[in-house]
């Protein structure tokens, strides 16, 4: 089911957005229509595949849930969030960066084994205080979202 986790994260985040906008009955439109196509999905593909025929279902309505609520989103307030910047780019510097701090944990490991818990909360700061300072320096977050 792995592959449902992004997609559940996003519609959640959406749904948040969506509410907080003051326009709950979208979120719960969009629900309702998700859930009455997974309905259908359910009884159309559960007979002929089985298993798959339910994560086709999940995968399905769970796509058109999202896809609405971004469509919601962009309709009341004409602007979407950049996937490069919300999505891609802090994600591709955290697995660079964490990368790059294991690789130095294991470095510093070798010399110093006998504080490997400590070596370890140091590299696990040293790299939270990294990304921010890459975010901020990309002007991914401003100042005043970290303080």
């Amino acid at each position: 089911l792995s592959f449902l986790c992004p997609f559940l994260y996003l519609s959640t985040t959406l749904n948040s957005i969506i509410n907080g906008l003051g326009k709950p009955q979208f979120t719960f439109f969009n629900s309702i229509l998700g859930m009455i196509l997974r309905i259908l999905l359910l009884l159309l593909l559960i007979p002929k595949t089985g298993i798959y025929g339910y994560f086709i279902g999940l995968l399905v309505s769970q796509l058109l849930i999202t896809l609405c609520d971004s469509c919601v989103i962009l309709y009341f307030t004409h602007t979407f969030p950049s996937a490069w910047e919300s999505i891609l780019l802090p994600a591709l510097s955290a697995f660079g960066m964490t990368f790059l701090f294991f690789q130095f944990y294991e470095k510093l490991l070798l010399h110093y084994s006998n504080f490997s818990l400590s070596i370890l909360l140091f590299c696990a700061i040293l790299l939270c205080f990294c990304y921010i300072a890459f975010l901020l320096a990309v002007k991914i977050i401003k100042k005043e979202d970290v303080l």
